[in-house]
This record gives structure tokens, sequence and C-alpha cells, in this order.
């Protein structure tokens, strides 16, 4: 079930029902899609804790300049959300949202 996608499309996140715990996987565009996530709980908590980080601790709009993402930034995010997804998950939901 694609359950969301990017603004005009080709970027979905898809929860794969079919199968135990419910998988979550994404892509950039509409090639091989990723894994992100083991389950979609595990996926709506890392979002959380992706919410609690970006609007919590940075506003957003503090998150990065034109030169790209500040290093403080990502090693939060890391600290607070791959605890949620467990590191072989983190990489492809970091990917997928800041990649």
């Amino acid at each position: 079930m694609v359950f969301a996608d990017d603004v005009g499309g080709g970027k979905p996140v898809i929860a794969v029902i079919n199968r135990e715990g419910t998988p979550v996987y994404a892509a950039h565009d509409a090639g091989q899609a990723f894994p992100i996530a083991a389950s979609l709980a595990d996926f709506v908590n890392a979002l959380s804790a992706m919410i609690s980080v970006v609007y919590g601790e940075f506003e957003i709009f503090e998150i990065g300049d034109d030169d790209g993402l500040y290093p403080g930034f990502e090693q939060r995010f890391k600290e607070v959300v791959e605890p949620v997804l467990g590191a072989e998950y983190y990489e492809g939901f970091w990917d997928y949202f800041y990649g």
C-alpha cells in the first residue's frame, strides 16, 4: 500500500501489508524500493522522533544551509532515530528524507 508520496509523485513510501509486521519501503523514483523500517509501527515512531528533532530542537529551518546539513543536526537525528529503527533500517530512512 503506498501511503505517502512526494509532491507530484515519484517518491513513494510503501507499507507491505501482506507481510508480518508490515515492513516499510521507500524509493526516490519509480525504481527499486529500499527498506526504511521493519514495521509500520517502527516507521510511525521514527517519524515522531524525526519531528521532535526537526521541529522541537532545530526549528526546521535551522537544520542546514546552502552548504548542506549542519553536523549537529545529523548527529542528533541519528541519536534519536536510529534506536527506534535499528542500524539496519536507519540508513535507508536517513537517505530517503535527507540523502
